[in-house]
This record gives structure tokens, C-alpha cells and sequence, in this order.
């Protein structure tokens, strides 16, 4: 929670220097992890949340720049060996997002979203086994991804939106511990989620 907020308190001072529009979203998302090796589980896709500040300094009628702080929480599943192993990883992130305004309803954005671990937890099916059998190694403390989105204004106030966001970095390494053969290696995998957003603007 101490990066969250110290990541909205280095964005604050940047926001004093220029009129911005101001709002506060909220989604659901679901998310995949894609392994570099699938051979020997299933990776499925899982639900998750987000919320977030929306902070936008529009240059011209058809271009603004955005940045959203939000905490951004990812589930994962996998199954192997016929048990779920899940895992659900909290970050504080922070997109920073190329707006393209048209038809004035709608806005079509995209850029970098820099995000880093708050917190970790993993579950699963069946309580004989500990979850951490699969997820041997933990999450990246960091993360870089892509995010493209498209927003549709329902209300003057009010937008509803799309996103999809696919990790640059991977976002961790990951080897069962029960795997003692050399030719099971650490499998790095990527997180790519779909982003179903509304936004509320208060000016």
C-alpha cells in the first residue's frame, strides 16, 4: 500500500501545473497467463478488479494525455495434475495513456502501463495440496505492459469502455516443485487481460 500511495503522490505535482479533467473509474477484468511451455497444464483465464483516478490534460479537441493510478488485483488458474491452483496478485499501477477524442463520443487510448506487486495470494482445489507446489516461484515485483482501449460516452458524465493490456516483461518465472528432471525448465509467462471499465468525470 506505501507504493500506491507514494506512486499518487509523485503524480499530484504534475497535475497542479494544468488544468486536467478529473474522474474515478472502476472494472472488472478477466485475465490469462500464457507459459512459455503449456505442455504439462492448462492455463485458463480468471476474473479480477480494478479502480481507479483519472487524471487528463486534453492539448487540442481531438488529443489529450492521460494518467490513471489504480489498484489493479489479477487472477490466475491453472491446472495440473487435475487440482486448480489460482493465484490472485495485487498491484499499484499507473497508465499512462495517448487519448484520441472523436465524434465526441468517442475516445480511443493507448500507451505503457507500469505497475509494481503490493500483495500475493494463491488457493487451491483441493486442500491436500499446497498451492505454492505450482507457483514454486513468486510474481515479478514489477511489471511493463501495453494497453489499448476504446471508450464510449453514454452519459455526459459517464463513459463506459474497453481496454486489453499484454505484459512487455514477463511476469514471473514458475517451475512445479515436483519436477525433478533437467528438462523441466522455469517457465516464464506473460499476463494479458480484457478490461470492462465505467468512468465517471466530474468537470
Amino acid at each position: 500500500m506505501k507504493k500506491f500511495i507514494l506512486l499518487l503522490l509523485l503524480s499530484f505535482p504534475i497535475v497542479c501545473s494544468a488544468q486536467w479533467k478529473v474522474g474515478i473509474g472502476a472494472s472488472g477484468l478477466v485475465n490469462r497467463y500464457f507459459y512459455e511451455d503449456e505442455s504439462y497444464f492448462e492455463s485458463k483465464y480468471d476474473i479480477g478488479y480494478s479502480g481507479n483516478i483519472y487524471l487528463e490534460r486534453t492539448f487540442t479537441p481531438v488529443f489529450g494525455v492521460s494518467i490513471e493510478p489504480s489498484y489493479l488485483v489479477k487472477g490466475g488458474k491453472v491446472t495440473y495434475q487435475g487440482v486448480d491452483f489460482k493465484s490472485k496478485t495485487g498491484y499499484a499501477s499507473v497508465p499512462v495513456l495517448a487519448n484520441l477524442h472523436f465524434l465526441r463520443i468517442f475516445t480511443l487510448a493507448f500507451g505503457p502501463e507500469f505497475s509494481t506487486k503490493l500483495t500475493q495470494e494463491y488457493s487451491t482445489s483441493d486442500p491436500a495440496v499446497a498451492a505454492k507446489e505450482f507457483y514454486n516461484n513468486e510474481f515479478k515485483d514489477y511489471e511493463v505492459s501495453a494497453l489499448a482501449g476504446l471508450y464510449f460516452k453514454i452519459l455526459p458524465k459517464m463513459d463506459f469502455g474497453l481496454r486489453y493490456s499484454f505484459a512487455i516483461t514477463n511476469s514471473g518465472k514458475f517451475r512445479p516443485e515436483d519436477f525433478s528432471s533437467e528438462n523441466i525448465k522455469e517457465n516464464a509467462a506473460k499476463g494479458k487481460y480484457a478490461q470492462f471499465m465505467l468512468r465517471i468525470i466530474f468537470n
